[in-house]
């Protein structure tokens, strides 16, 4: 399974977990060498703030998240995920049912606590 997810812990939205996308590898996009899901973070979030009426302020960049992407060539998923949120790592392995993967860098998940931290 491959696709965008987040981890959402808001008082705000009085929401506390999860938020996943998976789609399988074939219902997936080619991108170079990777499949990755077709759906944006921002899609994903929009959705789910349909649910919680009133919210419309908030952005998706305000929250930990990541990507599972599935290389063809490697045979194997690299999940991209904020480093806030790496030692949960394995709810996500699960969620996504992938058995051999490894931890990409990027800077699209960086959440604001986090970049705050690299800047001092």
């Amino acid at each position: 399974m491959i696709g965008p997810f987040f981890y959402i812990d808001s008082s705000e939205l009085s929401y506390k977990g999860w938020l996943f996308d998976c789609i399988d590898e074939s219902a997936g996009e080619q991108y170079g060498d990777f499949r990755t899901s077709p759906k944006g973070h921002s899609q994903v979030f929009d959705t789910f703030l349909e649910k919680h009426p009133g919210h419309k302020d908030l952005e998706y960049f305000e929250f930990p998240r990541g990507r599972v992407v599935y290389n063809s060539v490697a045979g194997a998923h690299t999940v991209y995920i904020d480093r806030c949120i790496r030692t949960k790592i394995a709810e996500v392995v699960k969620a996504f049912n992938i058995r051999s993967y490894v931890i990409g860098e990027d800077d699209h998940y960086v959440c604001p606590g986090c970049a705050a931290r690299e800047i001092i």
